[in-house]
């Protein structure tokens, strides 16, 4: 049954219930209904308060980048580069529903937008995890590791499994440092952005 809720509360409440649309049904399952169900609100109460079905889906991708990118930097500050990965096989609903966001960024220009902030974001805190000892395109391609890896993790059949994933990111990272350049050191403000800061996307 519908229920009354405030802003902050639906806000949330469209963020989870589209990231759990997306994980569990895909692109092709993704609907203001089914959001709506989900989140146990009627369509129009999304409606009213956003006006489009196009953007309640971009406040939905914007908490969605922003809580997962904020999940990855407290785990890369406390495991390293292996943070970037789930730890958890619970943790998987959320690189599953990355996957959806990563495909309705193709046809969706604001997902678009999104999507390309927090990649831009993602690849800061790879650097930051490894205390920027690479940069360039080492770094791009450690990134495309990840984001592999994350498509692997997601697959419906004979998905990797998560030990195996952070063993083939452990060797990536090895070999991606023994081939680089040194990198510069970047400025302190860089370092304070990545660790200290809100993620605006």
């Amino acid at each position: 049954m519908p229920r009354l809720v405030d802003q902050p509360t639906l806000r949330s409440s469209l963020a989870l219930a589209t990231r759990n649309v997306l994980a569990t049904e895909g692109v092709a399952g993704l609907s203001l209904r089914a959001v709506a169900r989900e989140a146990r609100v009627s369509p129009s109460c999304l409606l009213h308060h956003y006006g489009t079905a196009r953007r309640a889906l971009e406040v939905a991708a914007r908490i969605f980048a922003r809580d997962r990118l904020e999940e990855m930097r407290r785990r890369c500050a406390a495991r390293g580069l292996s943070g970037c990965l789930p730890d958890q096989p619970e943790e998987l609903i959320d690189v599953r529903a990355w996957q959806g966001w990563l495909e309705l960024g193709r046809s969706d220009e604001d997902v678009a937008r999104i999507v390309a902030a927090a990649r831009r974001w993602q690849r800061a805190l790879v650097g930051d995890a490894l205390d920027y000892r690479i940069d360039g395109p080492e770094l791009d391609g450690l990134v495309a590791v990840i984001d592999g890896l994350q498509a692997a993790l997601s697959v419906p059949e004979a998905p990797v499994p998560l030990p195996r994933a952070h063993e083939i990111l452990a060797r990536a990272s090895r070999a991606q440092l023994a081939l680089a350049p040194p990198a510069r050191q970047p400025d302190e403000s860089a370092r304070w952005l990545v660790r200290t800061s809100p993620i605006q996307l």
